[in-house]
């Protein structure tokens, strides 16, 4: 898609009375500049576009020539393009050439500020992105990749302006407000998403000691162990005898026994424990096993009383481009859970090709060499190696 703007912008710069010169000390910018956009050689940066749309009292869409719905959403060829590409150079002057296009669009902005490598960039990609979009996936990730690279001078200045402290966060309010109101109804689904929240992000993860100066298979051992029990008191599955599977049932702890299962049978490896680390990985293999043989539409829950307005509906999908992994010419097999109609919004993707990562003999995890050339780990493997679906999609 062609801009339109350097046209415009002549023809509302002279229905102003302005200069090339005029208008460029307003914007604080050399004539030059302003003369190589209206030559269509160049664009303005895209934050002076509203100052420019205020300046001549007209819309961005007018002043950029476009449609407002073309402006917003690059086609889906361009995120094809994206997708088929590997070099991170490549990818990244694509993504400057269609954010000059497609100014407003949100995935290839949100995309621009992960990839580009000059922090001021950065810091103005990302100021952008949160003043034009509403999603709230992209404000969160955005504001946490600036955190990570900001200076430290001027990290509490943005700190104190896109975040707030643990206790003033929208959702323990509300679930404050909820309780003070008797809103029981509402309380109880805050509540519980906030329950939620604090064991996927907040607890689970801090259950092992900061590495890597504190990383040992001790501490890791331990923490994979806590973890797989604290979901087996939740989901009410304690006392089956078995190491990752409860009781053999998939349900939406699925995921997060099978990432506790791969380190717990890894590190019983490291640590000598080689019969434990083998039946840890043939209960995680018969648990992976069940729960890509569910049927889709299957209904899967916490079963935990404390969780229970969590359900989610099981489905499968074919998935390709970066998310399928390094090989983007390749579909592979996924799973997708969705919110059930009365539950929380929540939503899960497993692929077949990344949980069984950690088991690759090449590029596996390096904890799991002393039971490598067992034949009960290679059967392990090799079951879950049947459930990859790959494709060509491309030529």
């Amino acid at each position: 898609m062609k801009l339109n703007i350097g046209e415009n912008l002549r023809k509302l710069r002279r229905e102003k009375d302005l200069t090339q010169e005029q208008l460029a000390e307003i914007l604080g910018v050399t004539f030059q500049s302003v003369s190589r956009w209206e030559t269509g050689a160049t664009y303005p940066d895209i934050e002076l576009l509203p100052v420019m749309a205020e300046l001549f009292g007209v819309s961005m869409e007018r002043l950029l020539g476009v449609e407002k719905e073309r402006l917003r959403q690059a086609p889906q060829e361009c995120y094809d393009q994206l997708n088929a590409l590997v070099d991170d150079e490549e990818i990244l002057s694509l993504l400057k050439k269609l954010h000059r296009e497609y100014p407003l669009d949100e995935i290839i902005l949100w995309k621009l500020c992960y990839h580009t490598k000059d922090l001021e960039e950065q810091r103005r990609l990302t100021e952008k992105l949160l003043e034009i979009s509403t999603t709230e996936y992209y404000r969160e990730s955005v504001i946490g990749l600036l955190i990570n690279a900001e200076d430290e001078g001027r990290l509490q200045s943005f700190l104190d302006k896109y975040t707030a402290s643990f206790n003033l966060s929208r959702e323990l309010r509300l679930e404050e407000r909820y309780h003070y109101r008797k809103e029981w109804d509402k309380f109880e689904e805050q509540k519980q998403q906030n329950l939620h929240t604090g064991i996927f992000q907040l607890l689970l993860p801090r259950l092992v000691k900061n590495y890597p100066k504190e990383l040992n298979v001790k501490n890791s051992l331990q923490a994979s162990k806590t973890r797989l029990a604290l979901v087996d008191i939740l989901s009410g599955t304690e006392g089956y005898g078995n190491p990752v599977s409860g009781d053999k049932i998939p349900d939406l702890w699925f995921g997060e026994r099978i990432q506790s299962g791969m380190r717990l049978s890894c590190q019983l490896a490291e640590s000598g424990q080689m019969e434990q680390s083998l039946l840890a990985l043939e209960d995680l293999t018969e648990l992976y096993e069940k729960f890509w043989n569910l049927p889709d539409g299957t209904r899967l829950t916490y079963r935990c009383p404390a969780l229970d307005r969590f359900e989610g509906i099981l489905s499968s999908s074919m998935l390709c481009g970066p998310e399928a992994g390094p090989r983007f010419n390749v579909a592979h097999s996924a799973r997708i859970i969705r919110s059930a109609e009365t539950s929380p919004s929540f939503y899960h993707v497993f692929w077949s090709h990344y949980d069984i990562l950690p088991l690759d003999p090449e590029n596996g995890w390096v904890w799991f060499e002393n039971i490598r050339k067992e034949e009960r780990y290679k059967k392990c493997l090799n079951k879950m190696r049947s459930f990859i679906i790959e494709k060509e999609t491309h030529s």
